[in-house]
């Protein structure tokens, strides 16, 4: 990939080496630097409104990674202009989540931390983080997507038995629980 970028910047293909370089820093945890490459990705001419949007969001995560908020939502305000974007779902998702937590920075930082440890598919180091802030009943509004990464996490590690439980409580929370049909889904396809 490195090669391509040095030996052909003005090829098609520098966006997708430049964006995949990104992928590799971010799961060795090298946020500077996926992020440089992620902004390569967003300043190149030839990239597409799409592969942009996408560069766009992976930025915003760094932001968040790195308990930089604001910056991180502003960054989501672009993506979010098209909704015809498969981006822009992730984008309004996130963007919920930064607005409706950003008076619990501590939590919404502790939060940021176990979604890192995801990315870099650190599972189960991950699951207890996202546990830890699942059950501090103080973040009531973090704690519906904690609950919902928690039992993800549960699933990447093929723990179906640990990970049915928290996916029925919380589908059986219906319309107070914004993911409970998602829990449902993930609920049966996991049967």
């Amino acid at each position: 990939f490195k090669k391509v970028i040095e030996d052909f910047p003005l090829s098609i293909f520098t966006v997708f080496a430049s964006r995949e370089m990104g992928n590799i820093s971010l799961l060795n945890g090298e946020l500077e630097s996926a992020y440089g490459f992620y902004n390569k990705v967003i300043n190149n001419r030839l990239t597409s409104e799409s592969e942009r949007n996408i560069a766009r969001y992976k930025s915003a995560r760094i932001l968040f990674f790195q308990n930089k908020f604001g910056e991180a939502n502003n960054q989501l305000t672009e993506i979010k202009k098209d909704l015809r974007d498969n981006t822009a779902n992730d984008a309004i998702e996130f963007s919920m989540l930064l607005n409706t937590a950003l008076n619990d920075s501590i939590t919404l930082a502790e939060y940021a931390q176990a979604e890192l440890l995801a990315e870099q598919r650190k599972f189960e180091e991950a699951g207890n983080v996202y546990k830890s802030v699942a059950s501090n009943q103080q973040s009531f509004l973090i704690n519906p997507f904690a609950r919902l990464k928690q039992a993800e996490m549960e699933l990447a590690l093929n723990n179906y038995n640990d990970a049915i439980p928290l996916l029925e409580s919380i589908a059986d929370e219906k319309e107070t629980n914004i993911f409970s049909d998602k829990a449902l889904f993930l609920a049966g396809n996991t049967y």
